[in-house]
């Protein structure tokens, strides 16, 4: 299934770089510190490669197996998850903010799963993952707790995954 893969591959590429970093630590870093190929060049090519092998999956799965606002918002997620590799943390604060615009884009979506979902388990699962979205991120900023991002973001995306993999269920019934 083109959603698991678009899930898994950038995932896979991003567990390879974690396990040659040594100095890599979910508490205190951020995924993309992985991606600076100014402080650290051989994790950076793994990072980023896995980001743009996401984007390419996630366009791959918006054309073939998605329509209308779920497609919109999988386009938005993987144009964001490039920004991200291509202004990778050497650029300082414009990393920051695509950075924010991928997670918001993570966030449109279940979003839209709570106006949009026929299911009420679909809308509830997505209610809750929300509060919980918010709430790590608020944690993150607000209390510093995480000093790193690579949970929250790792929760996030696992928030968001079977979300985009429902939405390629649907979408690819949709459009036989």
């Amino acid at each position: 299934m083109l959603s698991i893969l678009a899930l898994a591959a950038p995932f896979t590429l991003i567990g390879i770089a974690i396990t040659v970093a040594p100095w890599f630590h979910f508490w205190n870093n951020a995924l993309s510190d992985l991606g600076h190929q100014v402080k650290h060049p051989g994790t950076a090519k793994i990072f980023n490669a896995g980001l743009v092998l996401g984007t390419m999956l996630s366009a791959l799965l918006a054309c073939k197996c998605l329509q209308g606002w779920r497609e919109a918002l999988v386009w938005l997620e993987g144009f964001s998850l490039a920004l991200v590799a291509v202004f990778n943390e050497a650029y300082g604060a414009l990393h920051f903010w695509v950075s924010v615009l991928f997670f918001i884009s993570l966030l449109a979506m279940i979003l839209a799963y709570i106006i949009a979902a026929s299911s009420i388990v679909l809308k509830s699962y997505a209610a809750v993952a929300l509060v919980t979205y918010i709430v790590i991120w608020y944690l993150h900023f607000a209390k510093n707790t995480p000093p790193g991002a690579a949970i929250p973001e790792l929760i996030s995306v696992t928030l968001y995954a079977p979300v985009l993999i429902h939405a390629a269920l649907v979408g690819a019934e949709e459009k036989k």
